[in-house]
């Protein structure tokens, strides 16, 4: 195994993982690991953004910097990429085979298609608006928003762009079809069917990988956890805002839920 294979194999599997959504925390730990199996002398800093690799020692040290861009975690290619590891390091392959796997790996397409990303959505919103206390129409309305979502959630991943966004526009969508729904058909709680709609985006993952960033002291991921939880609430909670007009314009009140008297303070 000659040494630029052995990097590059490294470097090739530290984008991929980053790119499938590995804790920045993780990362670290499972790239040293691997680097010492391989015999090569790495030190490993990764933010939500980037990744800085330094192979050999101190005095003679080659850095590498990887610009990555913060994704949502893909469980089908973890599984991959790390059966990918294994084999490496068991000898079953070679680096460079190993590093030929990861591009094609890099390269599938998602495991599941729209359709079924978006029912799984609306399945999702639907249980949570059960769980909040709403009703059958609360139930009904909340699918439509989740299925919703997953229909835009599918659109970017054609239009990289619509990405930024995303959030904004199904939070705006979702108060617009819940308020139109009271209005026009049934009456009903506005702010549940909203939240369990959109309670796929609610960023408790970020919150939780943030709280296992700092039992690990791990500095960056847990710089990087608020600005990442509360930027996306922050977006959605924008997006929602004609929520109340919703409710102003219905004439209706908010359901009287146990949930969402907690959650409305």
């Amino acid at each position: 195994m000659s040494t630029p294979d052995r990097i590059a194999f490294v470097l090739k599997l530290a984008r991929a993982m980053h790119a499938s959504g590995y804790a920045a925390h993780r990362l670290e730990e499972v790239l040293a690991a691997a680097a010492h199996r391989l015999d090569l002398a790495a030190q490993f800093f990764s933010t939500p953004t980037s990744i800085f690799v330094s192979f050999g020692v101190e005095e003679a040290q080659r850095t590498y910097l990887l610009r990555v861009e913060p994704a949502d975690v893909d469980l089908s290619r973890l599984a991959l990429l790390d059966r990918v590891l294994l084999r490496v390091l068991d000898g079953q392959v070679t680096p460079a085979d190993g590093a030929r796997e990861i591009e094609g790996i890099v390269r599938l397409p998602p495991r599941y298609g729209a359709l079924v990303t978006a029912l799984a959505f609306g399945l999702a919103s639907a249980a949570a608006g059960r769980f909040l206390g709403g009703g059958l129409v609360e139930i009904a309305v909340a699918a439509v928003i989740g299925l919703s979502t997953g229909l835009l959630a599918a659109v970017t991943r054609r239009a990289a762009g619509f990405a930024r966004i995303f959030e904004p526009v199904a939070a705006f969508a979702a108060a617009g079809i819940a308020a139109a729904v009271s209005i026009l058909l049934a009456p009903h709680s506005v702010f549940v069917a909203t939240l369990a709609g959109l309670i796929v985006l609610i960023p408790g993952f970020t919150l939780t990988v943030a709280m296992t960033a700092l039992a690990t002291r791990h500095l960056p991921g847990v710089a990087a956890g608020p600005p990442g939880y509360l930027g996306r609430g922050n977006r959605l909670h924008h997006g929602a805002h004609g929520n109340g007009a919703g409710f102003r314009t219905a004439g209706g009140e908010r359901g009287g839920t146990e949930a969402e008297k907690w959650l409305s303070g």
